[in-house]
């Protein structure tokens, strides 16, 4: 059993092709991009400086610490064991 293969001449005019297809869609989408940001460069930027708000006279009162009462301690519900 042969394998038959395409002779590399049949093939150059595709591969060809294909390999000018790409560089135009490469060329095209860089191209593209460069428009894009030259675009966005060319708008001016707006800047607007916010001033911080007033800071009050005086700062309200603390609040009282509350009293936290002590929990008893849990008792062992069961005893040690010993082994001899």
């Amino acid at each position: 059993m042969t394998i038959r293969t395409v002779p590399w001449r049949r093939r150059v005019p595709t591969l060809l092709i294909a390999t000018l297809l790409q560089a135009l869609f490469a060329v095209a989408f860089l191209r593209g991009l460069a428009l894009a940001g030259h675009a966005l460069l060319a708008k001016p930027l707006l800047v607007s400086i916010l001033t911080p708000p007033p800071i009050p006279a005086m700062l309200p009162p603390r609040l009282p610490v509350p009293n936290l009462l002590q929990t008893p301690a849990i008792p062992h519900l069961i005893p040690p064991v010993v082994v001899f």
